[in-house]
């Protein structure tokens, strides 16, 4: 139906900005992209927000993660219906969404490590090292 970027897409390699554009735009729901690139200061304090909600880490540094990276290959998304933001990954939107992303041959989802709103560049330490 739509996408609503919230977060700066020129933080973002150009070919992975496109793969999010393609698979948002061509679901029928509502997405914002509510986050890009940021620095490794703002991802060591999301990671320690992180720690205090589960029993595990999500990666043991946090600043080598793709939303880190320059440009960033992470973006993290929200669904909206009828206004609100809806965060259960269970909703049939969400659903569809993964299956998208799983179907992508460069994206991967957050959602196989606890993390649902996360869309990540297949291969991106590879990328980012290259």
């Amino acid at each position: 139906m739509s996408i609503t970027w919230r977060a700066d897409r020129a933080l973002l390699d150009p070919t992975f900005g496109n793969d999010i554009d393609t698979v948002l735009t061509a679901d029928p729901a509502t997405w914002i992209v509510i986050c890009t690139g940021r620095d490794a200061a703002v991802e060591a304090a999301g990671h320690e927000k992180w720690l205090a909600d589960h029993s595990q880490p999500k990666y043991t540094d946090p600043t080598n993660s793709a939303h880190c990276c320059v440009p960033a290959r992470a973006a993290d998304v929200a669904l909206v219906v009828n206004g609100k933001t809806i965060w259960s990954y269970d909703d049939p939107n969400w659903i569809r969404l993964y299956a998208a992303i799983l179907a992508h041959p460069r994206l991967h989802s957050g959602k196989s490590f606890g993390d649902g709103d996360h869309v990540e560049q297949l291969h991106w330490k590879a990328l980012r090292d290259a």
